[in-house]
């Protein structure tokens, strides 16, 4: 299980009414067979979210050859292939109830192929754009919305603009909306739900032992600034950024580094980074201390993210000496305080029950 599917299962049940996870399935480390990861990914859910946005992972195994590949593989490729208007993954979501599907790029009959599919479903889809991927996406789109747009059931599509990496918000908003608009006009300028999504968090990371470092939530500036070019209400408008987690692409770039534990606040993670203090379990209470200490931290916060931090404070650290742990507390500390992001303070608050270690 990644970081942010570990990070979401320990959210507290309530919170399933404010999210909705877009999961790509990927191949569970080591799998040979492809349910191992459907498995993986119900199990991590953890009745968070009874359904989930299901993408497929990008290239698994599409390029081994034929006495490589295990079954797993295999399935990726029949269902990331485009054949019969990606008539493989339409079966495959028909058959998977709990699932609410992104739509496979291809030509623009590829995509009308799949809207009229799951249009009949009435769980709803998404179509998702990648800026660096995803070009001329609004003729390829055209038809597709057109035809929901003549059936009336717009609201079954919401459109996610994936920015991925960030560095900083303002130009990339100005871009999405340029993008919306022609989606827009495509819809007879009839509203369409919208969700601007992109991550900031910071490539590298700095600060030494004894500073606090507030690194910016520029995602929640990209969302605003999308807003304010477009006029309120131009589209219904979602929130969405990518957990507090990196690209895929970018997390794998990174290495051990120091230990370092992030809190979420409302609009920014404060951060402690041992370099030059307490090396491995050491650094990891160091650091702990060190959020805990801060004016961002809320002591009355009871979920799980925030109970890990107060352990490690405490020296309980086995099994959570490590960097990809401290990456699923923040990601569970991001994904609570963004779906109460205008909730009352007794409904952020909230209260924690079991969770798995």
């Amino acid at each position: 299980m990644g970081a942010d599917l570990k990070g979401f299962s320990q959210l507290p049940k309530g919170d399933s009414a404010y999210l909705m996870p877009i999961i790509p399935l990927a191949r569970v480390p080591n799998a040979k067979r492809f349910q191992n990861t459907l498995d993986k990914v119900r199990t991590g859910l953890n009745g968070v979210g009874e359904v989930f946005i299901a993408d497929i992972g990008d290239k698994i195994g599409l390029e081994l050859p034929a006495v490589e590949m295990e079954e797993v593989h295999k399935v990726f490729r029949e269902l990331s292939g485009a054949a019969g208007g990606f008539l493989a993954w339409r079966q495959f979501i028909r058959e998977n109830p709990d699932m609410i599907p992104v739509l496979r790029f291809g030509s623009a009959a590829d995509l009308l192929a799949q809207v009229e599919d799951f249009a009949d479903l009435g769980r709803g889809m998404v179509l998702r754009i990648r800026s660096s991927r995803h070009q001329g996406v609004g003729m390829t789109a055209a038809p597709a919305i057109q035809y929901l747009a003549r059936r009336n059931k717009l609201d079954h599509l919401l459109i996610v603009v994936d920015l991925e990496h960030i560095d900083e918000p303002l130009a990339p908003a100005a871009m999405a909306a340029g993008l919306v608009r022609t989606l827009i006009a495509a819809a007879g300028n009839r509203r369409v739900n919208v969700a601007i999504s992109a991550t900031s968090f910071p490539l590298e990371l700095k600060g030494v032992a004894e500073e606090i470092i507030r690194y910016p939530i520029k995602e929640r500036i990209l969302h605003h600034e999308f807003e304010r070019i477009l006029g309120p209400g131009a589209v219904n408008l979602f929130y969405s950024d990518y957990g507090s987690a990196r690209t895929r692409a970018d997390e794998e770039k990174g290495g051990k580094g120091y230990p370092r534990i992030d809190y979420a606040a409302r609009n920014r993670w404060p951060s402690n980074r041992q370099k030059g203090g307490l090396p491995e379990a050491h650094g990891f209470q160091a650091a702990a201390n060190k959020i805990m200490a801060t004016t961002d931290w809320v002591e009355e916060l009871d979920i799980y993210g925030a109970n890990m931090i107060r352990e490690a404070a405490d020296g309980l650290l086995e099994k959570r000496k490590y960097a990809g742990f401290w990456v699923s507390a923040r990601i569970n500390l991001h994904l609570h305080r963004q779906a109460h992001y205008s909730s009352t303070d007794a409904e952020f608050l909230g209260t924690e029950g079991e969770w798995e270690d």
